[in-house]
């Protein structure tokens, strides 16, 4: 049947760090990522890219795995193969 088991009830697991977990590179744009960029150093998007990033997982540490899957998605429940 497969599906996932939690080693950890999901309210007690943040969304943000399911995200850091599962992906390796988080940059939106190759100098955020420690590529040499011929514009590094002058531009002001890699600042603003951060800011952005950083903004975004702030809001997903908001939210755990309950969140996202509460008892009245049980259709979200069955598709990824959680149990009760």
């Amino acid at each position: 049947h497969g599906g996932i088991r939690l080693a950890r009830p999901a309210d007690q697991i943040g969304v943000g760090a399911v995200v850091r977990a599962m992906e390796t590179d988080l940059a939106l744009v190759e100098c955020q990522a420690g590529v040499d960029c011929t514009i590094g150093g002058i531009c002001r998007l890699q600042r603003m890219l951060d800011e952005a990033q950083g903004a975004m997982m702030q809001v997903l540490d908001k939210y755990t795995l309950a969140d996202v899957a509460t008892p009245a998605s049980t259709a979200l429940r069955r598709r990824l193969g959680v149990s009760d």
